[in-house]
């Protein structure tokens, strides 16, 4: 009698493991759903801010509090839909940021959430990529920009270099908190300061002497056999550019 009960074993085994199968693929088909919506979400929130820095950068006009509110409860919806997505975190950080963008010529004081906002998002965002170096330069300009000159935003420009030599935005961004920190910065990290610089220099001289000159660092470019013929270069005094 035991022999015959074996084929029903055998057919309730197949059936547990197909509904088994079929609730697995309809998990993954939620959860590729909600990927997909945060995805729409973001690509929403991302288009919306650039039109909004565009405007900026045009006519000076800066996106209201309540644009900005309106996109961090879009983000904080794809967040719920996608958790661990660096990209929400990461824009999150860059609609906080705007309003360090353009504080110091309309005058704006900028709330300390906002400050406090834009930071933690870049903190989490390095965290769940921490292979970004755009994560890392973004982590360290709002902590510049914050005022908060510590060891984590030296860290940060240490991994962003060790990431992102060749990276275009990042080599900027470095340079010109490296630059502006230059006098005060540990030794150790002006070496890599310096390497992302002599690798910008290559495709964009232009950009690397708008930066030192601003930054009043000509003297730490124009040893370059490409800069030194420049005109920023050329002009300065001998012993400055020795």
């Amino acid at each position: 009698m035991g022999a015959s009960l074996i084929p029903a074993e055998r057919s309730v085994i197949r059936r547990s493991m197909a509904m088994l199968a079929a609730l697995a693929l309809m998990l993954a088909a939620l959860i590729a759903a909600r990927w997909g919506w945060a995805a729409v979400v973001i690509a929403q929130v991302a288009h919306t801010h650039d039109q909004q820095r565009n405007i900026f950068m045009q006519t000076g006009q800066a996106p209201s509090a309540e644009a900005l509110h309106a996109q961090h409860e879009q983000l904080a919806l794809a967040q719920k839909l996608d958790p661990q997505n660096p990209a929400i975190m990461e824009i999150a950080g860059e609609i906080a940021g705007q309003a360090f963008a353009i504080s110091p010529d309309k005058k704006i004081a900028v709330p300390y959430d906002e400050t406090n906002r834009a930071i933690t998002a870049y903190a989490r965002a390095v965290v769940a990529r921490p292979v970004s170096p755009y994560g890392w330069a973004n982590f360290a300009s709002a902590k510049y920009r914050a005022g908060q000159i510590d060891s984590a935003f030296y860290a940060a420009l240490q991994n962003a270099a060790r990431l992102g030599p060749w990276e275009p935005e990042v080599q900027f961004v470095l340079m010109d908190l490296g630059f502006a920190l230059w006098d005060e910065m540990p030794k150790l990290i002006q070496p890599m300061i310096k390497k992302m610089a002599i690798n910008a220099e290559q495709r964009y001289p232009d950009r690397v002497m708008t930066i030192a000159a601003k930054r009043g660092k000509l003297v730490l470019v124009c040893d370059s056999e490409k800069l030194v013929k420049m005109a920023g270069c050329s002009l300065m005094p001998r012993a400055e550019a020795i």
